[in-house]
C-alpha cells in the first residue's frame, strides 16, 4: 500500500465503505457484536471478531460482493486550486443518524454546514433536511495564514514542527433553514482536533455534533469528514508526537480548568459569606455552553477582543449590527433562571450562523465588538426597576481628574443611556430607560467582579474597582485559565450594491402582488404609484436607519414638504413605516395585516385612492439587513 498515492488509498477505501453499506453489511456485523457480547458479556477483540465473521462465512461474501458487483461510477473531483504554502483540505462526505429529522416532511427546509479555522469561514451548500443527509463540498484551508496569525500573537512555533504546534481548533455549526419564511434555527455543533491527520497525510472523521435534543448530553447526528494536508507530504514528526502533543494540551486545560473551578467556589463562598443579599442578585461566574456536550464554561471565556477591520467600522455600526440579530429567549434553549433568561449559552459562531438569541450572546457579541474598538467594556448582569433579571453592556469613558461617566447599552436596540448626568444629544438617560437599572455583577475577558454595595441602582453604585469594599474582583492571573470558546471571524455583507437594488425592487414587487390580490378579495380596485412618490419617501426611510444608528432624531420639515408639493390640492396622505430585519416578503404581508396602522392603509378605500410601497434595505456584517418599508395612500379628503 505504501507505493499507491494517497488519493488511491482513499477512493478505494470509499469504494469499498460503498458496497459495505450497500449490502447491509455493518447491521450484519453488529449483531454478532451484540450476539457475542450477549452470550460472554464482553466486546470481543479484533482477531475474535474476524474469526467470528469468517465462521459464518461473512468474509467470503464481503470479497465476492466487492470483487464481483460493478462499482458506481466515481463523480471526478474538481482541481482544487492552491496558493502557494500549506493548506487543509476538509470535504464533506455527509451526514447520519440526525434523527430529529427522521420524519421530516416539509421538502422546504434545509441543512447547512458552516466551518470555522481561526479567522476563515466556510459554509456549504444547503441539502434538503433528512436523517442522512447528503452534503458534499470542499474546503481549503490556509495553514500557513494561521501561523502567521498566531505567531504574531507572540506563540512560538519551532519550524519543521510548527503545525504540530497550531492549536486552532476546527469549529463546525449545523443550522437547519426554513426557506420559505427565512428563519434559521442552531441543529449542532463541535470543536474538534484535526491535527490526527499530520500522522499520515489524511484521514476520515466521524464527528459527533451535539447541543441540541433540549440541551441533552446527546449527539443530535454525525457528521463524516476527510481530511488532507495539501500539498502531501509527511511531516518530521511521528505518530506518537502527536498523540503526546495533543493529551499535553488536554491534560494542561483540564488541570487549569481544575484550578480555576476551585479557585471560583472558593471566591462565591466568600462573596455569600458577606451577606445573604447575593444569594438574590444576579451574579453569575459560570454557564452551560451549548457545544458537542453540554458542558460549563466561565462566562469570561465568552467574550474576547473581536474586530471586523472594514466591515464594522464604528462602535455605533456594531452596536446596530448587534440589535438587528433577532432576540428569540425560547431559541433552541430548554434551561431558564430567573425572568426567563436562559442558563445555556451558545458559542458566538452559532449565534451568527443561526442570526438570533436571548440576552447573553447578544451581550457577549457587543462586549466584545466594543473592546476590540479600543473601549472599556463590559457585559452587565442586574435587574430591572421591578426587580427582573437583565443583562446590557456597560462602557466605562474615563474623566480625566473625576469619576468616569457610565454608558449604558441596549444590546437588543442599540440605543446608549447615560448612567447620571445631563442629557446629552443622541444619549437617553436610565430614567427613561425600561432596562436594566441595578448592577450586580460586571465580566469582560479578563475581569469578573461582583458590586457589594447596599445601593445596587446604576446611578449610585461607584465603579471604583480597586475599591474593595466595594467590589469583589476575581484574581486576574486565575481569570487567565479559562480556557476560551473560538471567536468567530465576522464576515462582510452577503450583498452587493447591484444585489441591493435588485432585492429591493424584487420585494417591493412581491408586496405590491400581495397587497393587491388581498384587495381584490374584498372587492376593492387598487392604484400604485410607481414613479414619483416612492423616490420621495425614501428620504424619509434613510433618516429613520440614521436614526436608529446614532440616536439623533433628523428634523422631518423638508420630507413633509416633498409630499405637499407632489400630491394635489384637496388630497390627503397618509403613511406608516415598519422595520423588519428579514427580507421574506410574506412574514412582511403577515405583519401588515396584523397591525392596525397598517392594515387601515393596505384596505383603505375611497375616491381616487393610490397606494404608495417603497424598501430600503442596509446591510451590515454577514447576511444581517435593515429593512424599512413605508406604506403609504393618497386619497381625496371627505
Amino acid at each position: 500500500m505504501e507505493d499507491f498515492p494517497p488519493h488511491k488509498i482513499q477512493e478505494l477505501r470509499r469504494l469499498v465503505d460503498h458496497h459495505l453499506r450497500e449490502g447491509n453489511v455493518y447491521a450484519q456485523i453488529r449483531q454478532v457484536l451484540a450476539e457475542y457480547t450477549a452470550d460472554e458479556g464482553r466486546q470481543p477483540g479484533g482477531n475474535t471478531l474476524l474469526q467470528l465473521l469468517n465462521e459464518r462465512g461473512m468474509v467470503e461474501k464481503m470479497v465476492e460482493s466487492v470483487a464481483c458487483k460493478q462499482a458506481p461510477p466515481v463523480k471526478e473531483e474538481p482541481k482544487l486550486q492552491t496558493d502557494k504554502g500549506r493548506h487543509l483540505h476538509v470535504k464533506l462526505l455527509g451526514g447520519r443518524a440526525f434523527l430529529e429529522h427522521l420524519d421530516t416532511i416539509n421538502k422546504g427546509e434545509m441543512l447547512t454546514v458552516h466551518m470555522q479555522f481561526g479567522s476563515q469561514r466556510f459554509q456549504s451548500s444547503p441539502v434538503e433536511c433528512e436523517c442522512d443527509p447528503d452534503f458534499d463540498d470542499s474546503f481549503l484551508i490556509n495553514l500557513d495564514h494561521e501561523l502567521a496569525r498566531a505567531r504574531d500573537r507572540g506563540l512560538r512555533l519551532p519550524n519543521g514542527r510548527d503545525l504540530l504546534k497550531l492549536d486552532t481548533p476546527l469549529q463546525i455549526v449545523l443550522t437547519r433553514t426554513d426557506t420559505s419564511r427565512r428563519t434559521t434555527r442552531h441543529v449542532g455543533e463541535n470543536v474538534t482536533e484535526w491535527r490526527n491527520v499530520l500522522k499520515t497525510g489524511a484521514v476520515n472523521m466521524s464527528v459527533e455534533l451535539g447541543g441540541g435534543m433540549q440541551g441533552l448530553k446527546v449527539p443530535v447526528g454525525v457528521l463524516e469528514l476527510q481530511l488532507e494536508l495539501l500539498p502531501f507530504y509527511r511531516m518530521d514528526v511521528s505518530e506518537q508526537d502527536v498523540t503526546h502533543q495533543i493529551n499535553a494540551e488536554k491534560n494542561n486545560a483540564t488541570a487549569s480548568d481544575r484550578e480555576f473551578l476551585v479557585y471560583a467556589r472558593r471566591w462565591w463562598e466568600e462573596l455569600h459569606a458577606i451577606s445573604d443579599i447575593f444569594s438574590t442578585r444576579n451574579v453569575k461566574v459560570f454557564a452551560n455552553y451549548s457545544s458537542h456536550s453540554l458542558q460549563t464554561s466561565p462566562v469570561t471565556s465568552f467574550v474576547a477582543p473581536l474586530t471586523a477591520p472594514r466591515v464594522l467600522d464604528s462602535p455605533l455600526q456594531s452596536a446596530r449590527f448587534v440589535s438587528l440579530l433577532t432576540y428569540d429567549k425560547d431559541d433552541d434553549k430548554h434551561v431558564t433562571s430567573g425572568a426567563g433568561q436562559s442558563d445555556t449559552w451558545t458559542s458566538l459562531l452559532s449565534f451568527l450562523c443561526k442570526g438570533k438569541g436571548d440576552y447573553p450572546e447578544h451581550a457577549n457579541l457587543l462586549c466584545s465588538l466594543l473592546i476590540g474598538h479600543g473601549l472599556d467594556a463590559y457585559v452587565a448582569l442586574g435587574a430591572t426597576e421591578a426587580g427582573h433579571r437583565t443583562t446590557c453592556v456597560l462602557t466605562k469613558i474615563p474623566n480625566h481628574g473625576f469619576a468616569p461617566s457610565i454608558l449604558l447599552w441596549d444590546v437588543l436596540t442599540g440605543a446608549r443611556y447615560l448612567a447620571s448626568g445631563a442629557d446629552v444629544e443622541g444619549l437617553g438617560t436610565v430614567g427613561s430607560w425600561t432596562g436594566l437599572v441595578k448592577v450586580h455583577c460586571l465580566y469582560s475577558h479578563e475581569f469578573l467582579a461582583a458590586s457589594m454595595q447596599a445601593d445596587d441602582h446604576v446611578a449610585c453604585t461607584s465603579f471604583d474597582f480597586d475599591d474593595e469594599t466595594l467590589w469583589k474582583v476575581m484574581n486576574p492571573i486565575k481569570l487567565k485559565l479559562v480556557s476560551r470558546i473560538p471567536l468567530p471571524a465576522i464576515m462582510r455583507p452577503l450583498y452587493s450594491p447591484s444585489q441591493l437594488n435588485d432585492l429591493e425592487t424584487s420585494i417591493e414587487n412581491d408586496l405590491i402582488k400581495h397587497i393587491t390580490s388581498h384587495r381584490d378579495q374584498m372587492g376593492i380596485v387598487t392604484s400604485w404609484d410607481r414613479a414619483v412618490l416612492p423616490h420621495v419617501v425614501s428620504q424619509a426611510l434613510w433618516s429613520y436607519e440614521y436614526q436608529k444608528l446614532t440616536g439623533v432624531q433628523l428634523e422631518s420639515r423638508t420630507f413633509q414638504s416633498a409630499i405637499k408639493s407632489n400630491i394635489r390640492q384637496g388630497q390627503n396622505c397618509t403613511a406608516f413605516p415598519v422595520h423588519f430585519s428579514h427580507t421574506s416578503p410574506i412574514r412582511m404581508l403577515n405583519h401588515f395585516i396584523s397591525n392596525k396602522h397598517t392594515k387601515d392603509i393596505v384596505e383603505l378605500y375611497g375616491d381616487e385612492v393610490t397606494h404608495v410601497l417603497r424598501v430600503k434595505i442596509t446591510p451590515y456584517a454577514e447576511s444581517v439587513c435593515s429593512v424599512w418599508v413605508m406604506l403609504a395612500a393618497v386619497f381625496r379628503a371627505a
